[in-house]
């Protein structure tokens, strides 16, 4: 029998930019890079089929929301009079089994796994956490739930290497916060990129966007040294955010760091991605992972 795992966030209420509740707001669901309709279920027994399109309640909130394994979704949001809010495609859940240890707080989460809920094994080990499929909920011993600062949720993460191709600017990895992901002050994103470069005198140069504008340009070391950038944004306002960036193996000793006071909108998706450009030839750098990481 198919097991169903309940739609990240359980309970949805989807706000405008002004944080008021879409009142009567509807979801539809498709077959992944199709127009196909397809059901969404009240239970993870995946027997009874919530009415298409799943309509919200005056308040804005959805009922719970479950999802096969299965599939592959394209969710759409519409309002109350069917006008587009957003689409998101390739929706898809992975199994509770496939949850990593992850860390909140400096602290490895560990426990038992049922029911799509992760059981604290102690006290200080709280905290809401989000895989990259699908949200589970961490608990107390006495299985209240209990939603604690420093959340993580894995956006994107990237292991296929790729390098420059020519002389040009060559787009490395990247990844795309959907719209209204950062919804709040304080929120943001933390990434982690790295790769090796060519062990010649070729100049070598990296580059980290994001929106479009460029955060951290840097040449790195020619001699086949590993290099490694990390960014952090943090959403202060609805059209602006803080960003800051750092890049290790660079060609100067010690560390090349960047900050940006910009109006990155967090309303709309926000492209960020890293670049490398030789001033020679193809393969002088290679990109090995790229991962990113929501902070609540």
């Amino acid at each position: 029998m198919a097991l169903g795992l309940v739609m990240p966030l359980a309970r949805y209420r989807p706000v405008d930019a002004a944080g008021a509740p879409y009142s009567g707001a509807r979801l539809y669901a498709y077959l992944a890079g199709t127009t196909t309709p397809t059901d969404l279920y009240t239970t993870s027994a995946l027997t009874t089929p919530h009415a298409w399109p799943v309509v919200a309640d005056s308040g804005g909130l959805f009922a719970a929301i479950y999802l096969s394994q299965s599939l592959a979704y394209k969710i759409v949001l519409m309002d109350a009079d069917d006008v587009p809010v957003w689409s998101q495609d390739n929706v898809s859940l992975a199994p509770v089994s496939e949850l990593e240890a992850i860390k909140v707080g400096g602290i490895t989460l560990s426990g038992q796994v049922a029911n799509d809920v992760i059981y604290a094994t102690s006290a200080s080990q709280l905290g809401v956490i989000h895989s990259e499929a699908h949200a589970a909920l961490v608990t107390a011993a006495d299985g209240a739930p209990v939603f604690a600062a420093g959340a993580v949720r894995r956006l994107s993460h990237n292991v296929t290497p790729v390098s420059n191709s020519g002389t040009g600017e060559t787009d490395l990895m990247s990844c795309t916060i959907p719209a209204l992901t950062i919804t709040a002050n304080g929120m943001g994103v933390d990434v982690l990129a790295f790769g090796t470069s060519a062990n010649n005198a070729n100049t070598k140069t990296i580059r980290v966007y994001v929106g479009g504008a460029l955060v951290l340009g840097t040449t790195i070391q020619i001699d086949g040294t590993p290099w490694r950038v990390r960014l952090s944004l943090r959403r202060v306002g609805s059209n602006t955010s803080v960003i800051t960036a750092d890049a290790t193996g660079v060609a100067t000793t010690g560390v090349v760091g960047a900050y940006l006071d910009g109006s990155v909108s967090m309303l709309d998706s926000v492209l960020i991605k890293v670049t490398g450009q030789s001033g020679t030839g193809s393969a002088d750098i290679t990109q090995k992972a790229m991962s990113v990481v929501m902070v609540s």
